[in-house]
């Protein structure tokens, strides 16, 4: 401890000071993993003991010696290990040995080693010593295992690698035995196991930090005090020092009242907060930055009590509440808390309390330094927001993703029931029925796409109605089943210059203010309309253009007071509590907007609901049905005997696909995984001509599953199928510029034609 000492004595040396604190965390750690290796160990003993006498009879006796052998030599050599380290303590204090905090990493990665082949040998066990008929005993040496892998999370939490090292290899063996018995009940319990062992890997790693987390605070406060007990030494040498120079005394009183001059100099100019109150709380003295945080003038408030004159109401008692356990010996050193700013804004204060000794002010007076934090934390929680959005948008996407392999299959199934049916079939209704519904569920997950991939806004003339109502579904959703939403489209032909997904953001934060403001339920009405039949049913602007596009979304919930919507599209303003917005929706709604040449106009009272109206230039919009291909267009395509090799994993997905292919004359070759789309091309005999490959498969990408064929067929052409458009691969580096993409899901036509495009170009 001598060198953490030093540092801590003369301020310097910081990084040595973290370094020490974590070595000594992790030596305490490696200390409390030995400590329950013998009970760990014992169990192990136990359950091999069990698992031997019941197995003795069903499996071969070989098996079963081999395995307790194995177990036996791991064990020793774990117990020998567990010795060692004993020793190893024992001789800490002698001048020749390194210190405990050094051997942590060592001892740590030793203990690592001996679970992993512990692991291993269990694991070992999941396949010797299963039965291959016997249920009851199956089920006993799942529950043996997984009893050990839970025991390894309890005994090995203090360090997440060697738990790992235990249970991957423990439980990994087992779940293979389990899903190789082929039924659905060894299915379920393979799944049962994989599950609990993930439950428990979250349990270990969350007891590991909160332990991590204990002693590295117990040992930073250790230090802190040895900080503490070098400050007081200081002190009373400065004190002693000065009753050497009383001689001195108009020499050393000029020099001190130079040193206040400067003191109040700095209490003045520092950007912290300084508030000096008596034994009973009332003000003595508080520099200007208070004064400026607060509009308040010493004079106003001097005597009053400091609580009740700055914080806010219904804060008081809580602050006073935690100032008391930050004074008390085991509490922590800093308290956050409120006070009223000059503006009648809530300011989040970090406070420190210290008594303070001096005559000037009363012996029992107390010193608050506080910190304004409310910048800060405004930054983490949009920190976190981001985070969040960032989380949930990952995971909309993959389940996007997996999403549209099924409606693509489901469409392309439905389309091939359809065109086999005569006109007169009662079943065709019904798949029609069932092919809208699948498109209308496209439009959403192209949604989630795009929320996903975060992509840059691309702004081009669109139909602002197909936008509106490919948004319904998801903005139901995100209502609730409390709130009704109506859409009305006055003008289906009416278009600006934007991203289809700005206006989707913009829709979604509107609707989730509105939810926000009918917390008992209530109708949100978004409209599209013209602003010339606007301004006759609602008194609009009345300099607005004609032409101009108008997306008005009325709710019937709380509304809004005057100075509510003096702010509404300041960023950070909400009228939400704390934890259940930042402050940004709506101001990035006015944003978007502004950036699209348009205006928002803004429409609400209290108890009448709100109305927001969002005002766009217009656009033309080509005819883009010219642009589609349609089937009538397919029987006019070229079509010649060529062979195509198509690579999917999903079964469905490839199923379609080689159903749109045989259609329009195609020979097909297919494959389910990369290496073995390698293996059909080489043995081949004849030329292919395509290569039809997902981007994302087993083994390899589609990139270079292209490069490997391509070998063989120099002349090949490929065309890659993704759930993403080509310009999102293209930015992350995964495609070239010239290389074709079909986006999923995708119908017949565009695969022709997209296919006529690559080998005629």
């Amino acid at each position: 401890m001598a060198d953490v000492s030093s540092a801590v004595s003369t301020g310097e040396h910081e990084p040595v000071v973290e370094h020490s604190v974590s070595q000594r965390v992790l030596a305490e750690q490696v200390r409390l993993l030995y400590a329950k290796a013998p009970v760990a160990m014992l169990a192990v003993a136990a359950n091999a003991t069990i698992l031997s006498y019941v197995m003795w009879g069903t499996i071969p006796r070989l098996h079963i010696i081999g395995w307790l052998i194995a177990l036996i030599v791991v064990s020793v050599a774990r117990w020998v290990t567990v010795w060692l380290y004993a020793r190893s303590r024992e001789s800490v204090h002698t001048e020749a040995a390194p210190s405990a905090a050094l051997q942590g990493p060592f001892w740590a990665k030793l203990f690592a080693v001996g679970a992993g082949l512990n692991g291993l040998v269990w694991g070992t066990a999941g396949v010797l010593l299963f039965p291959a008929t016997l249920i009851t005993h199956q089920v006993l040496i799942v529950f043996v295992i997984g009893g050990m892998t839970a025991g390894a999370a309890q005994s090995a939490a203090s360090y997440m690698p060697a738990f790992g090292a235990f249970a991957l290899p423990a439980l990994a063996p087992v779940v293979v035995r389990l899903l190789a018995q082929g039924t659905e009940i060894h299915s379920a319990m393979a799944g049962m196991l994989a599950l609990f062992g993930v439950a428990l890997t979250f349990v270990a790693r969350a007891g590991g930090r909160s332990l991590a987390e204990a002693l590295h605070l117990r040992f930073r406060n250790a230090l802190l005090l040895h900080r503490l007990s070098s400050a007081r030494h200081s002190l009373a040498e400065r004190t002693v020092a000065a009753e050497q120079a009383a001689a001195q005394l108009r020499t050393v009183m000029k020099a001190l009242r130079g040193e206040r001059d400067f003191a109040d100099g700095l209490i003045e100019t520092a950007p912290v907060i300084v508030l000096v109150v008596d034994e009973k709380g009332r003000i003595l003295r508080f520099n200007s930055y208070l004064g400026r945080l607060t509009g308040q003038r010493l004079e106003q408030v001097k005597g009053h009590d400091w609580i009740s004159a700055l914080v806010p109401s219904d804060k008081q008692q809580q602050l006073r509440a935690d100032l008391d356990l930050a004074a008390s010996p085991v509490g922590p050193a800093a308290r956050t808390g409120s006070i009223v700013g000059s503006k009648g804004e809530e300011r989040q204060i970090e406070w420190y309390e210290t008594p303070l000794r001096d005559n000037t002010v009363g012996s029992s007076a107390m010193l608050y330094i506080g910190q304004d934090v409310t910048e800060r934390n405004r930054m983490q929680a949009e920190l976190l927001h981001s985070q969040k959005m960032d989380a949930i948008g990952k995971l909309a996407g993959g389940i996007a993703h997996d999403f549209n392999n099924l409606l693509m299959g489901v469409r392309g199934c439905c389309m091939q029931a359809i065109e086999s049916m005569d006109d007169q079939s009662p079943a065709l209704p019904l798949l029609r029925e069932v092919v809208g519904a699948v498109e209308r569920r496209i439009a959403v997950t192209r949604q989630l796409l795009d929320f996903s991939r975060k992509r840059p806004f691309e702004t081009r003339p669109i139909e602002v109605a197909p936008v509106v109502a490919g948004s319904e579904i998801m903005l139901q959703q995100l209502l609730g089943a409390d709130i009704a939403l109506e859409v009305h489209v006055a003008d289906t032909t009416a278009a600006i210059n934007a991203d289809p997904a700005q206006i989707e953001q913009v829709l979604m934060s509107l609707a989730s203010n509105a939810r926000h403001a009918m917390p008992l339920g209530g109708t949100l009405t978004i409209a599209v309309e013209r602003a010339a039949s606007a301004r006759a049913d609602h008194a609009l602007h009345p300099t607005m253009p004609d032409d101009w596009i108008f997306i008005r979304a009325s709710d019937t919930g709380t509304g809004m007071d005057p100075q509510t919507q003096a702010r509404v599209f300041e960023p950070f303003f909400t009228t939400k509590g704390p934890g259940e917005g930042t402050g940004l929706g709506l101001s990035m709604v006015y944003g978007l907007v502004k950036d699209l040449g348009g205006q928002i106009m803004l429409d609400s009272e209290l108890g009448r609901g709100t109305t927001m109206t969002l005002c766009f230039p217009p656009a033309s919009v080509t005819d883009r049905a010219s642009r589609e291909p349609s089937d009538a267009l397919v029987t006019q395509l070229e079509i010649s005997a060529e062979t195509a090799l198509l690579v999917d994993d999903e079964d469905l997905v490839r199923f379609t696909v080689k159903t749109y292919l045989e259609d329009l004359g195609y020979h097909v070759l297919q494959a389910s995984h990369a290496h073995d789309a390698v293996e059909v091309s080489n043995q081949h005999a004849g030329q292919i001509q395509l290569l039809l490959t997902d981007m994302v498969l087993p083994g390899m990408d589609g990139r270079r599953l292209a490069q490997q064929v391509r070998a063989h067929h120099p002349a090949l052409d490929v065309i890659y199928i993704s759930a993403y458009p080509a310009d999102i691969l293209r930015q992350q580096g995964r495609l070239d510029a010239n290389s074709a993409v079909l986006q999923k899901p995708f119908d017949r036509s565009t695969l022709a034609h997209t296919i006529r495009s690559v080998l005629q170009p």
